[in-house]
């Protein structure tokens, strides 16, 4: 007998509230329960989590629950891939849910188009604000936060397992970020379900994108992600791109943090930073993410090359062929103008390098390029 078509992975931690409307929408669904299968990974939760689980797995024959000690979301998400039977995974979570009978036709255009990866409509809403489902429309209420999710993918299992990839256990934040740019090279043929909103995203207090994780657990989740993408940049030449463009959005999150830490601590970090090579940090004209719209607007592209920020409290300096560059300072050299401006949200605390095409859709080149040294 062949195995279903689906698995959804959902890692459950601290979410009682939430739980019960997540299962159910698993389950008002207008495609026969063996096409698709539920994997839920109670990963140590401290409320009744496990009971509601084992109560609807009862109810369920395609709801497989799964008991373990706190690990963390990636430990719980490599665990549900572990045991997916399915031919594509649907990473998804506990306190969001999907549409009803949207299954049906997703399975039917997975079926049909057996693509690599299927994108599906996502919308965000607030918790305890009046929502109904039913008449959310896409794209207009789409936000940009979700958009771009790990769960807004379905992915081609097969894949996964060729490339030997899981989640990083040491990572609770950003996790699907590394997992799916290490993915993204060899998904050849991706699609998008565009016809209906598929998946609800509930934004709360207390989740990991709205801070209901530790400073030192989101910082030693960024470091890990920097090693990883550090990896990817010196081993896979071909996809350099989209693996530093990760790595510096990662590393500019980590000196932000430490720059606002007690001298005794930032010295630890940096020390830390050193040793994984992950400091200094140089430019790379191969750093250079092009969205490959020639009419994409200035603005936004002086944006993108915010490639690295400079931190006065951590010891940087700034130099661009062997002088140093001071706040405010404006340098025009080989038709790109280097401007070293403070940044307003980080207090002053930074100085940034904005890189600037002389003509709107000129291409960079690397004859002078501007490095970071530490005192």
């Amino acid at each position: 007998m062949s195995g279903p078509l689906l698995s959804i992975i959902v890692p459950v931690y601290g979410v009682e509230k939430y739980l019960r409307e997540c299962l159910d929408s698993f389950f008002e669904q207008n495609v026969p329960e063996t096409d698709y299968e539920v994997i839920c990974v109670d990963d140590g939760s401290p409320d009744r989590c496990g009971e509601i689980l084992d109560e609807s797995a009862l109810r369920h024959k395609n709801l497989s629950v799964v008991h373990q000690q706190n690990a963390g979301v990636s430990a719980a998400r490599n665990r549900g891939l572990d045991l997916a039977g399915g031919k594509y995974v649907w990473f998804v979570d506990s306190d969001d849910f999907i549409a009803a009978n949207v299954l049906g036709e997703i399975t039917a255009f997975l079926r049909e188009s057996q693509c690599d990866q299927l994108r599906v409509l996502p919308t965000l809403f607030h918790d305890g604000e009046p929502f109904d489902c039913r008449s959310a429309v896409p794209p207009e209420n789409v936000s940009a936060k979700v958009k771009d999710y790990l769960i807004t993918r379905i992915l081609r299992k097969e894949i996964i397992d060729a490339v030997g990839l899981r989640f990083n256990p040491k990572i609770c934040y950003q996790e699907d970020n590394v997992f799916y740019t290490t993915l993204f090279p060899h998904l050849k043929k991706r699609e998008s379900f565009t016809g209906k909103i598929a998946y609800f995203y509930r934004e709360r207090p207390g989740s990991l994108s709205r801070g209901g994780v530790r400073t030192e657990r989101i910082l030693s989740s960024y470091i890990a992600g920097s090693v990883d993408m550090l990896h990817m940049v010196e081993t896979d030449g071909e996809n350099y791109n989209g693996y530093a463009y990760v790595l510096y959005m990662f590393m500019t999150s980590v000196m932000k943090i430490v720059s606002g830490l007690p001298k005794e601590e930032r010295k630890a970090y940096l020390k830390e930073l050193k040793e994984k090579k992950l400091f200094p940090l140089r430019y790379d004209r191969r750093y250079t993410v092009r969205t490959g719209k020639e009419n994409d607007s200035f603005r936004k592209k002086i944006k993108r090359r915010i490639y690295s920020l400079a931190y006065t409290r951590c010891g940087f300096r700034v130099f661009l062929d062997n002088r140093q560059v001071a706040c405010g300072d404006s340098v025009q050299s080989d038709e790109k103008i280097y401007c070293a401006i403070r940044t307003p949200e980080l207090c002053g605390v930074a100085l940034a390098l904005v890189f600037l095409c002389a003509e709107k859709n000129q291409r960079f080149n690397n004859r002078s390029t501007p490095s970071f040294q530490s005192e």
